[in-house]
């Protein structure tokens, strides 16, 4: 959750320009953590609810998928654990190409200015490697909005149940010191249909504690997964372009984009698909 961070502070800039010309907007925003929750296989149960309705095991089925957001844009080869991030910032646009275990790395960027400008160019690797870790940074932020149950039983990770009403709860995750997201807490609320309708975020790098990012317009990709094609963090809406294929070649056809990086073939591919067994989730 750390990777969404950085995109929540700066759409937090827009709420605070509501503060001048709009009143104390920002705190309608403010919600405080729940002082009533309960830990124990009741908060497990609704964790992987909350997998099972986003279609978590569709992943087994997803060889490929491709999506953007936010002006990125990633394709994710799954088998191969490979990935293509496309951006752009005030010099150039930017094309990097990355193995998920971040051993080998490809960039080629065109400027917008100077000798270089309108071309693209294959950079050095002291050029290279910035942007690179930049493009990586966007595919793991941008991956978490698309996807964010994937990290409910990551170690570390703690999970309580929340009443919110006779017969609705919804699951508090608290992420211990010294993990990926150290003291960060987040709520999920829950709809009718067992689908997350929102995720209120407490973190000392927010300016506003329980900052609440709305999730709707759920689709159905090809290979099984259901995923919220539409964000909402206060009057900022985010919407996400997403498709997904058995293997690459049904996607995308058969040029490879991987090929720049691709590695010994006696060497087995890094661990890229996240985990979708829901029955064996490790318990911390």
């Amino acid at each position: 959750m750390r990777h969404i961070l950085l995109l929540v502070r700066l759409i937090i800039i827009c709420v605070v320009l509501s503060i001048i010309f709009g009143g104390g907007y920002i705190f309608l925003l403010r919600s405080n953590i729940p002082k009533q929750y309960e830990a124990g296989k009741g908060a497990d149960v609704i964790a992987r609810g909350l997998q099972k309705a986003v279609k978590r095991s569709a992943w087994a089925n997803t060889g490929v998928i491709r999506w953007s957001l936010l002006g990125n844009q990633h394709l994710w080869d799954l088998r191969r654990g490979l990935v293509r991030t496309r951006f752009s910032d005030r010099q150039a646009e930017h094309e990097a190409l990355f193995d998920v275990d971040f051993k080998r790395y490809v960039v080629r960027s065109k400027a917008n200015s100077g000798p270089k400008a309108n071309r693209w160019v294959t950079l050095s690797e002291s050029e290279a490697a910035p942007i690179a870790q930049q493009a990586k940074h966007y595919w793991l932020r941008d991956r978490f909005i698309l996807e964010p149950s994937q990290s409910l039983f990551d170690h570390g990770v703690e999970r309580y149940s929340v009443k919110v009403g006779k017969d609705k709860k919804s699951l508090l995750v608290h992420y211990r010191k010294g993990g990926e997201h150290p003291g960060d807490t987040f709520l999920w609320s829950i709809d009718d249909n067992g689908l997350p309708s929102g995720i209120k975020v407490w973190s000392e790098q927010l300016l506003v504690s329980g900052l609440e990012i709305k999730m709707d317009k759920w689709r159905i990709l090809k290979t099984g997964l259901k995923v919220s094609t539409k964000r909402m963090i206060g009057p900022v809406e985010i919407d996400i372009k997403v498709s997904s294929a058995m293997s690459l070649t049904h996607l995308i056809g058969r040029l490879d984009p991987f090929k720049g990086i691709e590695g010994d073939p006696f060497d087995p591919p890094p661990t890229s698909q996240p985990n979708v067994n829901l029955e064996q989730a490790k318990q911390y």
